[in-house]
């Protein structure tokens, strides 16, 4: 009787920890700027530019189709993240494997509301091999980085289906 309450435990203790093992939380944010908010999770790091930010790219959207991301709607992309992108990053053949490097890309994300009336997270990801490389605008600024393969990729991930709508990666030169 002993031996079998014990697998129950054990094997309760097991799913618990896998299914949390995907589980992001944000640990710490603060304003960088009126219209930007850095976030720091226990294996990411990032900035949410609001609806309101003005925008000179023509990769982010008019404000009327645009949103704010919630930190949960964040915790939740980044869950997906690391669920989808193994499965989906199956074309990079320039550069690291971003599933393999995840917690090294800094993200930059953007609440866009598609034609079809869906919210989706468009998300840019930047690895700077150096710190003296990065921008030191990125939690301001929305920074576009052309070039540099698979160190500077961006996806599209729409928040109602729980799916990557489009993934991407920089070309080189």
């Amino acid at each position: 009787m002993k031996f079998k309450i014990m697998r129950i435990l054990l094997l309760i203790v097991i799913i618990g920890s896998s299914s949390s093992s995907f589980a992001q939380k944000i640990l710490f944010s603060e304003k960088t700027a009126e219209n930007t908010t850095y976030v720091k999770g226990s294996k990411f790091e990032g900035v949410i530019f609001d609806q309101k930010y003005p925008h000179r790219s023509k990769d982010i959207p008019p404000v009327n189709r645009r949103f704010t991301p919630s930190f949960e709607e964040l915790e939740l992309v980044e869950q997906l993240l690391n669920q989808q992108l193994k499965e989906n990053n199956t074309d990079i053949n320039h550069g690291p494997k971003i599933h393999k490097n995840l917690q090294k890309y800094v993200r930059q994300y953007v609440g866009v509301i598609s034609d079809k009336g869906e919210r989706n997270i468009f998300i840019l990801c930047d690895w700077w091999r150096k710190d003296a490389d990065r921008p030191g605008n990125w939690k301001t600024e929305f920074t576009k980085v052309f070039d540099g393969g698979s160190y500077h990729w961006y996806v599209l991930i729409n928040l109602e289906k729980k799916k990557f709508v489009h993934l991407g990666t920089n070309g080189i030169s």
